[in-house]
């Protein structure tokens, strides 16, 4: 059967064409359960067949239900959307907790009982000098150490890494805000100028500062670094001579002109 839809939401069979402009039809009924063709027959415009039933025929409840179904749809999808966000959450914080837990664990099986004596010395002041190793290396008493802040003691904190190696700093101000200066604990100046040797000696290169606080503390600087810092140097310095001498030759050449005017 050719079947079509009236605008009105009628299920018909088209019969045959009766012109250019219209149809014979004969509406589609339901008996028993089953479609049957109406008995009679009626005339309609082409204009006003459809291959699908228009959504104007369609029933106030079927139009609501369709709404509804979207509306569904959208809510569905936005909580899906929202609860794969949560999940993720979940697995990152969950994995951060889990690296914080090994890093902690691996703080507890390794560290040094000795380490958290060097906690209880501090307490008790039996460090008297502190070797500073942001940028520049340098020895500072306790009383630098103990420099207040708006009245406050700048906080020093205590980090501890998954080998059992322990390390200091201290923040500029009370709170631990602002910049980080690293510190190492001693109880003797001796102490102190062997850690700033040890320091010195365990970088890939020293500078000039280098030099001169090594000079201060009449720490020795391994030959190897120093060879390093003479080289680069050297390099330094002779390539300042060859400019010295293209600007002496620029100026005697511009003398020279001046000569033959």
């Amino acid at each position: 059967m050719n079947i079509k839809y009236t605008g009105d939401g009628r299920k018909v069979h088209v019969d045959s064409k009766l012109n250019e402009n219209e149809y014979i039809i004969q509406e589609i009924l339901i008996k028993n359960g089953k479609e049957v063709l109406g008995d009679k027959k009626t005339v309609i415009a082409i204009g006003q067949l459809y291959d699908e039933l228009p959504d104007v025929a369609k029933t106030w409840k079927e139009r609501r239900l369709e709404e509804i179904e979207k509306q569904y749809e959208k809510f569905y999808n936005q909580k899906e959307s929202e609860l794969n966000d949560l999940i993720k959450k979940h697995r990152f914080h969950t994995k951060i907790l889990k690296d914080k837990l090994k890093f902690i664990q691996g703080v507890c099986d390794n560290v040094r009982p000795e380490l958290f004596q060097m906690v209880e010395d501090y307490i008790s002041g039996k460090f008297k000098y502190f070797v500073i190793t942001n940028y520049r290396v340098k020895i500072v008493d306790m009383d630098y150490i103990n420099e207040t802040y708006d009245g406050e003691l700048r906080l020093i904190s205590i980090f501890g890494k998954a080998d059992g190696t322990l390390s200091y700093a201290q923040g500029q101000y009370s709170d631990y805000s602002g910049g980080k200066t690293k510190i190492t604990p001693c109880k003797t100046y001796k102490d102190a100028v062997k850690c700033v040797s040890d320091y010195l000696n365990s970088q890939i290169s020293v500078c000039q500062d280098d030099i001169d606080r090594a000079t201060e503390y009449g720490v020795k600087i391994k030959p190897e670094l120093l060879e390093k810092f003479k080289a680069g140097q050297r390099e330094n310095l002779l390539r300042q001579l060859s400019t010295c001498d293209e600007e002496r030759n620029k100026t005697q050449a511009a003398l020279d002109k001046l000569e033959t005017l």
